[in-house]
């Protein structure tokens, strides 16, 4: 057995430790009076162990970073989301987010098992490469746990406006999701920014409205302007809420977006 089905293989547990963690969290959710996160986030950080071994056996098979095509990158970003969770949503008592951000690793994980291996590699032009890739997956993954915490969010107040907090489904109040959801863009911006930049220092660089290039610069615009209303203007509550949801659909767009720089 050579180390491509060996870390193959890895994915694979570790997408069925993510299932395995994403059922217990909705389980605990629903269950007051049972709520025990402590067996669910035990599940979740050994299948990010076991994800970290994927990745490392696929590093080794490789020969570089993988970030060469989109299995790749998605399951580095499915890595990312559970490491921010696991430091700073357990830090920052957002427990409840691991209802979102367990299936979500379950499905990039899972995806990328299947795909690692038929898809090309496109070479590295440049050493800036994965720095570039990686900040800006590492940026997408805060910016994915902002977009949940403002889900959660709205769940929160429609729940409010019907009364029915008396229900066994418990989140955090709508004041630490709004609040969360600003720490984590504080997190991934300056990982955008960074990531921009080092798109930059690759030789041969210029401008060219590659639609990928164009997308991240758009979603990076969207992030200023949330900064702007957050944290000059004051905005809070609803209406910026709804524009980091609206700037999760482009981060979307531009991560799965074509592009001819990058071959994915």
């Amino acid at each position: 057995m050579g180390n491509r089905p060996m870390s193959n293989l890895l994915f694979g547990l570790a997408a069925l430790g993510y299932w395995g963690a994403a059922i217990g969290f909705q389980y605990n959710l629903f269950h007051r009076k049972q709520r025990d996160w402590t067996h669910w986030l035990r599940l979740l950080l050994t299948s990010h162990v076991v994800h970290t071994a994927a990745l490392l056996t696929l590093t080794i098979r490789v020969q570089h970073f993988p970030v060469s095509n989109m299995a790749e990158v998605l399951a580095v970003l499915g890595w990312a989301l559970i490491a921010l969770y696991a430091i700073l949503g357990r830090r920052w008592k957002v427990q409840a987010l691991g209802g979102i951000a367990a299936p979500a690793a379950a499905v990039l994980t899972t995806f990328s098992t299947f795909a690692l291996g038929h898809e090309g590699y496109h070479p590295y032009k440049s050493a800036w490469f994965p720095l570039h890739v990686g900040s800006l997956v590492a940026s997408y993954a805060a910016f994915c746990l902002a977009a949940f915490c403002s889900l959660l969010y709205f769940i929160q107040s429609k729940r409010l406006k019907q009364k029915k907090l008396n229900t066994a489904f418990l989140l955090p109040s709508l004041d630490t999701l709004d609040r969360v959801g600003f720490r984590f863009i504080l997190v991934g911006f300056p990982l955008l920014v960074l990531g921009m930049v080092c798109g930059t220092q690759m030789p041969g660089w210029q401008w060219t409205w590659d639609a990928k290039e164009t997308l991240v610069g758009l979603t990076g615009a969207i992030y200023v302007v949330y900064l702007h209303l957050r944290v000059v203007a004051g905005w809070q509550g609803r209406r910026i809420n709804m524009i980091l949801l609206v700037a999760f659909l482009c981060v979307l767009v531009s991560l799965l977006a074509p592009g001819r720089s990058h071959g994915y």
